[in-house]
């Protein structure tokens, strides 16, 4: 049990709209769907979810609009056990949310608008990030990032998430090298240029560890100098949204 522990996490807060679907819709063509889900989304939220069902006391920070999803969003975060006092509710703004199909072959799509998402900024509140026994960025812009890193001396762990394009490998570089853990998919690291030379020169002095997602091929550990490939736990799909955020 992680009782004693005292987490932050900051990011995307979202209400996830899910329609399963057997195919998807062509253009001029309404489908009917078989089932639907609406429920919070953002990996910051899925993270802090998974946090406290292993009981930790966890903090959310993010925005939310003053409209309908921002009170649904907050109401269920605050009824799994989820401190909600961080999270801004932006005046005139919408809520972040996420429309997404799931086709009977498992591919996904999905829209997202990011709304109030956009409007996460450090706080004189956010001072209270430095008692947490770990904060967790996830999804957040390079600017909220940044700051973090420079004002907070708590450990913290980085997951740019859906923020990843806006990330330029120098921005990627400097979290490894501040961050305890780092969580990034092989696209990221492909798609920014970082080689794996280069990773474990990095993470092989400074106390801090990769972690490079490899979706079902599990994942590849950078830490002090050795890297370790563990394999995917073996289950059996039913929705897989959300799950390389916990």
């Amino acid at each position: 049990m992680l009782d004693v522990l005292e987490f932050a996490s900051i990011g995307n807060a979202n209400i996830d709209v899910t329609l399963r679907v057997k195919e998807m819709p062509q253009i001029d063509s309404i489908i009917q769907a078989s089932e639907s889900f609406v429920g919070t989304g953002g990996s910051a939220s899925n993270y802090a979810y998974t946090i406290v069902k292993m009981g930790a006391k966890v903090h959310f920070f993010g925005c939310v609009g003053d409209d309908l999803f921002g009170r649904v969003f907050v109401e269920e975060l605050s009824g799994m056990g989820i401190d909600t006092r961080f999270v801004e509710v932006v005046a005139g703004e919408k809520t972040g949310f996420v429309t997404i199909w799931l086709d009977d072959s498992g591919e996904k799509r999905g829209i997202a608008w990011r709304g109030a998402n956009n409007r996460l900024a450090p706080k004189p509140e956010w001072e209270a990030l430095n008692r947490m026994s770990l904060v967790h960025l996830a999804g957040c812009t390079p600017g909220v990032a940044e700051w973090v890193w420079r004002n907070i001396a708590a450990p913290k762990s980085l997951d740019p998430g859906s923020s990843t394009h806006l990330y330029t490998p120098q921005h990627i570089v400097e979290g490894i090298k501040r961050c305890r853990v780092s969580y990034l998919s092989t696209h990221t690291l492909n798609s920014l240029g970082i080689s794996r030379h280069n990773l474990n020169a990095l993470t092989a002095s400074g106390g801090n560890t990769l972690v490079e997602k490899m979706g079902s091929r599990g994942v590849r550990v950078y830490s002090g100098g050795r890297v370790v490939r563990l394999p995917a736990v073996e289950a059996r799909p039913v929705d897989t949204t959300g799950a390389g955020d916990v």
